[in-house]
């Protein structure tokens, strides 16, 4: 009897130690969810590159306590969302990375909680998306926290606040978003108009309302913001200054904008011009690639960080992934901390850049 007791022991002893192997060599699978394409015209790197590189870096440091990730990719215009949802699902994935605009978010997130999964945005800043349960956390402050911002810059230099705005009208949630902060603060739009509509406006019939607003602020990426500048800079505006939020925190607006965005203004929580630390080790690693870093990199790249620690503290601690995020005081960020509220709204430093003599400087942080 002793002797069957103790090839038992052995047998369950193996079977465990098999157990252990077979959960080391499988990988802790990340979707990142993002139509590339589109990223591809609006900022200067896809966020595929900042994945690759987080990827790499993570599993040549031992992983998370041993096991690999793996970034299952999931290119999409968001019109297959719940197909792509249900692959993900056979996959056994629990967490994505989006990198959708505010406008697309909003198509996923349905199917996060019917499919029992959490969303880390790397994108999405609309209010809309705030203050719910959702299982959404977005990295990037919401409009209240950037639309604030710049009223207490516009404030510090007496400027005030009666705005000409130029958006793009593919992302209404985000530009409905902004427009309501702007007047929930007693702000003014003067005039509005879509980016393409004034490109094509040139020099001919430029409307008066233009011309009595105190700025102009762009709601469309760097590279329709550089074109808007072009345009901008062809017609005497009585040097108005013009500002942006974090869509157009990307070097296509220096690329593509050349001298006539000078003195332009972005405020963002990414701070591209910074040359130390991890924002420095990513800037090298994407240089290597000759590709410069923008906002949807460096958040992507937080992103898949936040993700490791996340699941770092599952495997210890046993806890469910949205008991973590709600839970945790803080992750570490690029360049400041970030902490998530019960809604998965961040709390994070905001920066406030302009573009002078073709590189971004910092102005001031708040």
């Amino acid at each position: 009897m002793k002797k069957i007791y103790g090839l038992l022991a052995i047998l369950l002893t193996l079977l465990f130690g098999v157990f252990i192997l077979l959960k080391i060599n499988t990988p802790v699978k990340i979707a990142l969810i993002g139509d590339f394409e589109e990223e591809g015209n609006a900022f200067c790197t896809t966020s595929l590159f900042a994945a690759r590189i987080a990827e790499e870096q993570i599993n040549k440091d031992k992983g998370i306590f041993g096991r690999k990730i793996k970034i299952i990719i999931k290119n999409t215009n968001f019109s297959d969302t719940e197909t792509i949802f249900e692959e993900l699902k056979k996959e056994n994935v629990e967490l994505i990375i989006s990198t959708a605009t505010s406008e697309n978010l909003v198509k996923i997130r349905p199917f996060l909680k019917k499919y029992d999964m959490i969303c880390l945005s790397a994108n999405a800043t609309a209010t809309s998306l705030s203050g719910i349960e959702d299982n959404i956390y977005k990295l990037l402050p919401d409009d209240s926290e950037e639309v604030q911002a710049l009223f207490d810059h516009l404030d510090k230099d007496k400027i005030e606040k009666n705005f000409t705005v130029i958006y793009n009208k593919e992302n209404k949630e985000y530009v409905a978003s902004v427009e309501s902060e702007i007047l929930k603060r007693g702000g003014r739009i003067a005039y509005k108009i879509t980016w393409q509509e004034h490109y094509e406006l040139f020099e001919v019939n430029y409307p008066q309302e233009i011309m009595n607003s105190s700025a102009i602020l762009t709601l469309c990426s760097a590279t329709e913001s550089a074109f808007v500048a072009q345009k901008l800079n062809m017609i005497d505006i009585k040097n108005k200054p013009i500002f942006s939020f974090s869509w157009s925190g990307d070097y296509n607006l220096i690329e593509y904008g050349g001298k006539s965005i000078e003195g332009f203004t972005v405020i963002t929580p990414i701070d591209i011009s910074s040359k130390y630390g991890h924002y420095d080790a990513l800037e090298k690693e994407l240089a290597s690639f000759n590709k410069k870093n923008s906002m949807i990199t460096a958040t992507t790249y937080e992103a898949i960080y936040i993700a490791r620690d996340i699941y770092g503290e599952k495997f210890t601690k046993h806890k469910s992934l949205k008991s973590i995020l709600s839970d945790r005081e803080s992750f570490e960020g690029i360049e400041s901390k970030i902490s998530f509220d019960k809604y998965g709204d961040s709390k994070r430093k905001e920066y406030i850049l302009r573009a002078n003599k073709g590189e971004f400087s910092k102005v001031e942080d708040k």
